[in-house]
């Protein structure tokens, strides 16, 4: 997926996200454009991102970057 069109879905506000990426499910929850909710289902492992260049950069998927493992994400 593209950087750009998955921030795009981010930023809109409108719904959570949800996906997979190398085997494991993901939700993306969009609070406001400076609160976001990242987190691993079902293990409910979270981290709560302040902007769009944290939940982007945060180690969060086996020490990798949502930017960083971005071609393996598949929205659900």
């Amino acid at each position: 997926m593209k950087s750009e069109d998955l921030v795009g879905r981010i930023t809109s506000l409108s719904d959570d996200i949800e996906f997979t990426c190398n085997g494991k499910d993901y939700l993306i929850i969009p609070y406001s454009q400076k609160k976001f909710l990242l987190v691993e289902t079902p293990g409910h492992r979270d981290i709560e991102c302040t902007s769009i260049e944290m939940l982007l950069s945060v180690p969060f998927f086996d020490g990798k970057s949502l930017r960083e493992v971005m071609d393996d994400v598949e929205l659900l």
